[in-house]
């Protein structure tokens, strides 16, 4: 399996990704939100988009966003970064 950093990548990346699993037939799906505080709603949420296709691709709103839909305190768990 591959690290975490391996899955973590920039747009342009991301679309040359794309590109490449769309040209072999393969479906893809978006599922985007604020996982600051990750539970198991979450998990049934990803789970569930994992099953309408072959690849997913998890988009997660920045802390600002986070911020300006839950309002100050949030999110509770702030500029986490993957170990380089």
């Amino acid at each position: 399996m591959r690290g975490a950093e391996s899955k973590i990548v920039t747009r342009a990346a991301l679309r040359e990704l794309l590109v490449a699993h769309r040209s072999h037939g393969q479906k893809i799906v978006l599922a985007n939100g604020c996982f600051d505080t990750l539970h198991v709603g979450h998990t049934r949420y990803l789970e569930g988009a994992r099953r309408e296709g072959d690849i997913l691709v998890v988009a997660v709103n920045s802390d600002s966003s986070v911020c300006n839909l839950k309002g100050p305190g949030a999110p509770f768990f702030q500029k986490l970064r993957v170990p380089r």
